[in-house]
């Protein structure tokens, strides 16, 4: 589902980030719903630097409201987008901020009703492999400062996971993949 906020929110990612002028790319979130004899559990995934505690509980009770899955089997993750809104709450928080925190978990509680409505008999494999995308960006200067660089010494997670879902023919539904990755772009 379209999780793009409104044009004006205040953006976060960068320091000295002000507000935004328009949209280049829409921001997206995923639901997967997965049940076996007993329970029910979800991942969202959504395209945003991060969630706090708060939010999170907020999307777990709201979706919890929708479904009736136990708060406790809601599980979301955030891409670590760095061209996404702000979402931090405080004191001098901008008004659509807290809209869009608000308007964020019914429109997450949204797609998983609808991909629990969506659910069919899947079989399920497992793979692992590995890239060599990325370096440790932990730079130690001849000082002994360390500032964001390049340290091709330093320790990278090349590990990457897959889980496929294939429906009762044999045809693909859904692929899920982990990989630890930090992409560093120019605003």
């Amino acid at each position: 589902t379209d999780i793009t906020p409104p044009v004006g929110i205040e953006m976060s990612g960068f320091a000295g980030r002000d507000f935004s002028i328009g949209v280049h790319d829409p921001l997206k979130a995923t639901a997967i719903v997965l049940e076996n004899e007993t329970k029910k559990a979800v991942l969202i995934v959504c395209d945003l630097l991060y969630l706090d505690a708060d939010a999170v509980k907020d999307i777990r009770m709201e979706v919890n409201n929708r479904t009736g899955i136990d708060p406790q089997n809601i599980a979301v993750a955030c891409t670590h987008t760095h061209y996404g809104p702000m979402l931090r709450l405080s004191k001098n928080s901008d008004s659509y901020v807290k809209t869009y925190r608000e308007y964020l978990k019914y429109k997450l509680a949204g797609v998983v009703y609808e991909a629990t409505n969506l659910m069919q008999p899947t079989k399920v494999g497992v793979g692992w492999g590995e890239s060599d995308i990325g370096i440790n960006r932990r730079e130690k200067r001849s000082d002994g400062k360390i500032v964001l660089g390049q340290n091709p010494e330093g320790p990278v997670d090349r590990q990457v996971g897959v889980l496929r879902f294939d429906d009762v023919e044999g045809n693909p539904v859904l692929c899920l993949v982990n990989f630890a990755c930090h992409p560093v772009s120019q605003a």
